[in-house]
């Protein structure tokens, strides 16, 4: 996990990006994080046995879109 110091005023700046900690986390799918801020900055990550989580991966070459309306139609399996 990476952390960046940001300032805001009188402008934005980032600052240079610096290890916060490191570890053997689940991976979250690119759109869901694999993490929960809480209203109080505290959060939450899920550690992982570092075994894959992954069992199975479906790639659909055609009509994707069509496979998409089909599983939101009939939810996801």
């Amino acid at each position: 996990m990476m952390v960046i110091p940001i300032q805001t005023s009188p402008g934005f700046n980032a600052g240079e990006p610096r290890l916060l900690f490191e570890g053997m986390f689940q991976a979250g799918a690119p759109a869901e994080p694999n993490y929960d801020v809480a209203p109080d900055g505290r959060f939450v990550m899920v550690e992982s046995d570092g075994e894959p989580t992954v069992t199975k991966l479906n790639v659909v070459l055609n009509n994707w879109f069509e496979e998409l309306k089909q599983r939101v139609r009939r939810g996801a399996r």
